[in-house]
């Protein structure tokens, strides 16, 4: 089994960068051999080989201010701080799924959107807000950027010395009735789809902090 990426990344004047990612694995997702998200890996890939686009995303710093335009796998955790960075990765992180970052905080319908962050205060605060759709380029009905599943949210980050950090998080988070998954893949068929394929709202609110 293995799992390969391909980073492509370019700048236009040399602090921002538009990634370009194609990847290809064959490492198997164990939840449908146990019959349970819970026993997902963090760096599972099962396309059978396949080569497929992973990530398209465009970030750039404007003074204090960065932004964020993605039109495929824009994700949550590439724009708010999701705390521990040893944990994060899916290459070099923790093996399992739920562990890496707090699944309610920092999972959800993403993909394609935009998200902002601002510092100030010297960098000691850092606030930030996104909105992301996981089927922002469907037309259909139900679907589509504004129709379909989305989360939005805000982060206010503090960082007052160097190895500390406390952030402040709000994800709400919308399902339809055929994109039910509260859980982000990482609870059980209940926590997953609580009200049995209804939409579904999520609100989640976090305090995470980390001290090196």
């Amino acid at each position: 089994a293995f799992r390969t990426r391909l980073n492509f990344d370019s700048s236009f004047y040399g602090k921002d960068r538009l990634r370009v990612r194609v990847q290809t694995g064959t490492i198997p997702r164990w939840d449908r051999a146990t019959g349970t998200t819970m026993a997902r890996l963090g760096h599972d890939a099962s396309n059978d080989a396949d080569v497929e686009l992973n990530d398209v995303y465009y970030r750039f710093p404007i003074g204090k201010f960065r932004g964020w335009v993605g039109t495929n796998a824009l994700d949550i955790d590439n724009i708010f701080d999701v705390g521990n960075p040893f944990l994060a990765s899916s290459g070099s992180g923790a093996l399992s799924r739920f562990i890496r970052r707090n699944p309610l905080l920092f999972r959800g319908p993403e993909g394609i959107g935009a998200g902002a962050e601002y510092k100030f205060w010297d960098d000691v605060f850092v606030v930030r807000g996104l909105y992301l759709a996981d089927n922002g380029n469907s037309p259909d009905l139900g679907e589509g950027l504004f129709n379909g599943s989305y989360s939005t949210g805000g982060q206010l980050s503090i960082y007052p010395t160097d190895s500390l950090d406390i952030s402040f998080t709000y994800l709400f988070s919308h399902f339809t009735a055929d994109d039910v998954n509260t859980s982000s893949s990482n609870g059980s068929r209940v926590a997953s789809d609580p009200f049995f394929d209804a939409p579904t709202n999520r609100d989640s609110y976090g305090i995470t902090g980390d001290w090196r």
